[in-house]
């Protein structure tokens, strides 16, 4: 995740004296920034607007957004099992995240987690806190948003709203507009 965090409407805050402080660094130096209902997001992704519109309307306190249209990768991504894995009968539904692992096993992942995620109500507080008992340990450097979420999820539970071929990573945005939108 790059670092830098959204704070205020056209504000990010970044810190480029500490870059390699980990996954959570920057989370937990903005965490007084998170307010009653929070977008969070990869800076370093490009979604489509509806994308942003479902997951504002999404009623849970914590809810992370999974591409069902996943690639392995190798232990860069973030996978994602949930409850249930994506279905059209899920329409404007979430389900539970069961667990997110940074270690490919084709057999349970059920989407990618693609960097955009909402607190709202009581998520806010959990998130919190959350950062506050890890930020703690020795490894808080070292900790993931798999990590994260996982532990997150022992304590309150997260939604994963799936999504379809609505984000890009902004290298492949960028390729794309120089191409003109032409294949290789």
């Amino acid at each position: 995740m790059t670092n830098s965090i959204k704070a205020g409407s056209n504000k990010a805050m970044e810190d480029k004296a500490f870059p390699n402080k980990g996954e959570l660094y920057h989370l937990y130096a903005a965490r007084d920034k998170l307010g009653t209902a929070t977008l969070i997001s990869d800076s370093n992704i490009v979604y489509k607007t509806h994308v942003f519109e479902e997951l504002i309307h999404e009623s849970g306190d914590i809810t992370i957004v999974a591409g069902a249209d996943y690639e392995l990768k190798g232990n860069q991504t973030s996978y994602v099992t949930a409850k249930l894995p994506y279905s059209k009968q899920l329409y404007s539904k979430t389900v539970d995240l069961i667990q997110m692992s940074c270690n490919p096993n084709s057999n349970n992942i059920h989407g990618e987690f693609i960097g955009l995620w909402k607190v709202s109500g009581k998520g806010t507080e959990v998130v919190k806190k959350a950062l506050e008992e890890l930020a703690q340990r020795k490894d808080f450097a070292q900790l993931t948003f798999s990590d994260f979420f996982n532990y997150i999820n022992l304590i309150h539970p997260v939604a994963v709203k799936y999504t379809m071929g609505s984000w890009i990573d902004t290298e492949t945005y960028t390729k794309i507009q120089k191409d003109g939108g032409k294949n290789d």
